[in-house]
């Protein structure tokens, strides 16, 4: 296992760009990477030298130049106090050896303190600045105006203290790359600090050391703590220099001028490159974070890039992913990890399947138009439903949690409801829309909203019809008809 089992676990998502001449424009070249000064490896002795040294240079910023010797110490401390921190989620040893039993509690028990976050983020911002001036400062009215818009936060808000807050307080035990607001700098940012230790660790002797051992033993787990705090001493006391990821800056970049200043071609850039900044967890990518987490529907483009399903045929499968597409029905539990999270429907996204349920240029492998939308839309809502058949258990969240197989928290309720009476209203839209063509229904179509009130009114005392009538039909425009138009032609049908 080479370095990046450890270093590329420091999950930020975090870049810089290059050539758009002003932080709105979109006159950006995808694949030039700005002029920064070059990493100087004049002093490494041959025993740090590896066979990434080259990759290395290419993609690292020496900041060295940007901050005075006292700095560097406290950037240098704060950077071995979060590789501590990281250690922990890839420690084998952590996972299967009883922590009781340890020689060295504290090392693995770090954690990372606010105050840590709050001044690496203002290291961020000075390397940011530094390398890509073309990223104009934010002023505090233009910051609240896109918190608001964008993200759905109120920085006024009376329960948000201090220069920063985070949108993540409690992954245990796990990476905490989520959504950093840096209230000081007006930036969004992850929190961790995109760095690297100029000599690496020995990660061949470090694995060699430990291969005769069992990973399952307690003696397996503090020899892999003693080898890797060894590591880190000697960073420490040496004073390693330090470098910044050039992609990690990119990233950054981009996310800030999209958010802030709605380059649209800072959004091409996330769009189709921000997968080479992270990896290992799904939802990681800025793009998803949006749309997952802030319930971001507002950008097509990204609505758009959501639909990543494989269906040429145009007969989509009832599929577990399709849950939150449309509303977090079943991430209710976020709201114990993401503290400004906020249940929407995302109407927005609804409306996208609307817009484009038909492109007569759009064709599949077979030549056959696609209505692929306007199928996963209406597969989603069959779906869902399986839930509001179920009773009234999956109408609301209660508030009350239990524990799932994955250790983390779901609620009962969610509110399926309320997402189906959503999708029953721009589902129909969208099919009348879509025969508009003149081209028959979807080929995936089967009147789903008819079906499933047949089945309500049978099994389930017509609770849906009611919940729908009692929220006075959520004040969209005809859905008291179109619910209406549904009921009888569910009674009218065997």
């Amino acid at each position: 296992m080479k370095s990046s089992s450890i270093l590329l676990g420091i999950i930020l998502l975090i870049a810089s760009s290059c050539a758009e001449k002003s932080p709105n424009s979109d006159n950006y070249q995808k694949d030039s990477l700005c002029t920064v000064k070059e990493t100087n490896f004049d002093d490494i002795d041959e025993e740090s030298e590896n066979s990434n040294n080259n990759e290395k240079e290419e993609d690292m910023v020496d900041i060295s130049d940007l901050f005075s010797s006292e700095e560097l110490d406290k950037i240098r401390f704060n950077f071995i106090s979060q590789l501590r921190f990281e250690f922990k989620s890839f420690s084998i040893g952590y996972e299967i050896a009883p922590l009781s039993e340890a020689k060295d509690k504290n090392f693995i028990n770090h954690e990372i303190s606010d105050e840590e976050k709050s001044e690496n983020m203002d290291v961020i911002y000075r390397i940011l600045l530094k390398n890509y001036p073309i990223f104009k400062p934010v002023s505090k009215e233009l910051f609240e105006e896109k918190m608001k818009k964008v993200f759905d936060i109120d920085i006024n808000d009376r329960t948000i203290r201090g220069t920063s807050f985070f949108t993540n307080h409690s992954m245990e035990n796990k990476f905490d790359y989520t959504t950093y607001i840096d209230l000081k700098n007006h930036i969004v940012t992850f929190g961790n600090l995109p760095l690297m230790f100029k000599k690496e660790m020995d990660w061949d002797g470090f694995y060699k050391k430990l291969e005769n051992l069992d990973q399952e033993t307690i003696e397996y787990y503090d020899t892999e703590v003693s080898l890797y705090k060894e590591y880190l001493n000697e960073a420490s006391q040496k004073k390693y220099s330090i470098y910044c990821s050039k992609k990690k800056l990119e990233y950054l970049f981009h996310i800030n001028n999209y958010v802030f200043y709605d380059s649209q071609a800072s959004l091409s850039w996330l769009l189709s490159k921000e997968s080479e900044c992270i990896a290992f967890f799904p939802y990681t990518q800025f793009t998803d974070i949006l749309f997952y987490f802030f319930n971001y529907d507002k950008e097509p483009r990204i609505n758009k890039n959501n639909f990543r399903f494989d269906i040429s045929k145009g007969f989509p499968l009832k599929s577990d992913r399709y849950k939150s597409l449309f509303g977090e029905v079943e991430s209710c539990s976020q709201t114990q990890y993401y503290n400004y999270f906020k249940f929407k429907v995302r109407t927005g996204m609804m409306q996208y399947v609307v817009d484009n349920c038909y492109d007569e240029t759009d064709l599949d492998t077979f030549g056959i138009r696609k209505d692929k939308l306007i199928c996963i839309m209406e597969d989603c809502f069959e779906y869902l439903f399986e839930y509001v058949l179920k009773g009234d258990k999956y109408k609301e969240s209660n508030g009350k949690y239990y524990e799932n197989s994955y250790g983390t928290y779901e609620s009962y309720g969610c509110h399926y409801y309320q997402v189906c009476a959503y999708l029953a209203y721009y589902l129909t839209k969208a099919h009348e829309k879509f025969v508009s063509y003149d081209h028959g229904d979807p080929r995936c179509w089967h009147n789903a909203l008819v079906n499933n009130l047949r089945e309500d009114l049978k099994n389930n005392d017509a609770r849906f019809e009611k919940y729908v009538k009692e929220n006075n039909y959520f004040h969209l425009e005809g859905f008291e008809q179109i619910m209406k138009d549904a009921h009888d032609q569910a009674m009218a049908e065997p």
